[in-house]
């Protein structure tokens, strides 16, 4: 099995059930790494918007720098943007409190900008949402 069918098919199927569900946050485990995601708000470029937060992550040194968090950002960007039902309200998908280095660069080339004056730094990327 390749790893993106195993991310489809397994890591994704925790974010849909978070998403169907009335939690608020939970900690998945998404392949190698635990997440903690958060359904929450957010004041971005002057507006309170409806956000998928990506609060915490938790990586094992050697699995670091393998790609696998770059996947699973595009697969949930895909996963929010075409599922509607899931979806609901959010409309961009939050980083926060961006403490490694490595990620602080690799965000803005995965499309996410920098939250002005935020220290630790945080990130966003509004989803492409047909209206």
């Amino acid at each position: 099995m390749s790893f993106k069918t195993f991310l489809v098919e397994t890591n994704l199927s925790a974010i849909e059930r978070f998403l169907k569900s009335k939690a608020r946050n939970e900690w998945l485990e998404v392949d190698t790494f635990s997440i903690y995601v958060r359904k929450g708000y957010h004041l971005i470029q002057g507006k309170i918007v409806h956000c998928f937060d990506v609060a915490s992550i938790e990586a094992d040194e050697g699995e670091r720098g393998k790609g696998k968090f770059k996947l699973f950002m595009t697969e949930l960007k895909s996963l929010l943007e075409n599922h509607t039902d899931l979806r609901g309200n959010i409309t961009m998908i939050f980083v926060e409190n961006v403490l490694n280095s490595k990620l602080v660069e690799s965000l803005p080339r995965m499309g996410f900008m920098s939250v002005t004056q935020s220290d630790p730094p945080s990130f966003y990327q509004e989803l492409t949402i047909d209206r």
